[in-house]
């Protein structure tokens, strides 16, 4: 939709003024102008006003003034992400566009935040302490976006809410599945299918390493969600907490310590103390 074109003569509306501004807005429109519009400042003399009157002529539009507005100069077209947008994809699109800050807009198209650079700062910040637990809810659409993953086997189990990375043996692992939950873990089989036995929703085999016949059965038996991803059990957790949405904050994940001699890789630094097992 274009904008119209307000066309004015001088300060003082007299007469040449007026006719001035309206014929230019005539000749506008023949070029194809779609909204030229005739107006004037100030009041309009008397002698104006007895020669538009004569000949049923409308005075021309009256501004008050010509500074510019908001809307003169406002995007249109702007840059914006959802509320269920990851918080991964909200910091690439400020990277890639060089933002400062997005508006975060709901299902409507309405405004509901800003989401800035230092929004992310004070996060980073948060997130130095290692005693917080991630509690966020689970999409699979946003983890597999996010991890950038191949959706290996689908999923019925519900997604729940919590993340472990599980990088120990597998007795001491399942201390701490909870039904419902996601496990980041590489190709041990074992681990894999504990995992999946004790209540695991999804699974994560990370480092885009391959997935025995035998765990894929398993995993369309009982509805696991498996997903494999080239991120390693390190970066992959992390780039899993920021699949949080843009309208919500940042809560940590639980990151379990290495335990035995097993483990390939290195792991994010420690989590809350060890529960009891169970029995005990």
């Amino acid at each position: 939709m274009s904008r119209p074109i307000y066309v004015v003569g001088h300060k003082h509306s007299d007469l040449d003024s007026v006719a001035s501004a309206y014929g230019y807005a005539r000749l506008l429109q023949l070029q194809g102008e779609a909204q030229p519009i005739a107006a004037r400042q100030g009041t309009l003399k008397p002698e104006v006003r007895f020669v538009l009157e004569r000949f049923h002529v409308d005075p021309p539009l009256e501004l008050e003034d010509v500074y510019l507005r908001v809307c003169d100069v406002m995007q249109r077209q702007m840059l914006s992400i959802s509320l269920d947008q990851p918080l991964l994809e909200a910091g690439r699109l400020l990277q890639e566009h060089h933002r400062l800050s997005l508006p975060v807009v709901d299902a409507g198209n309405k405004v509901r935040g800003i989401l800035a650079t230092e929004d992310f700062a004070k996060l980073f910040f948060r997130g130095l302490d290692l005693q917080s637990v991630n509690r966020l809810p689970l999409r699979r659409d946003n983890l597999v976006r996010v991890l950038s993953g191949e959706v290996l086997v689908e999923g019925r189990r519900p997604l729940g809410d919590r993340v472990l990375v599980g990088a120990m043996q597998v007795e001491t692992m399942v201390e701490y599945i909870e039904l419902g939950c996601l496990v980041v873990l590489g190709d041990r089989e074992d681990a894999q299918l504990a995992a999946m036995e004790h209540g695991a929703a999804a699974l994560v085999v990370t480092g885009n390493l391959p997935l025995s016949e035998r765990t894929r059965g398993r995993a369309q038996q009982l509805g696991v969600l498996v997903i494999r991803t080239a991120y390693h059990t390190f970066a992959a957790a992390p780039a899993h907490a920021e699949h949080e949405r843009a309208g919500a904050h940042v809560s940590r994940f639980r990151v379990l310590p290495p335990r035995g001699s097993d483990q390939r890789g290195p792991t994010h630094a420690c989590s809350p103390p060890r529960p009891a097992r169970r029995g005990q």
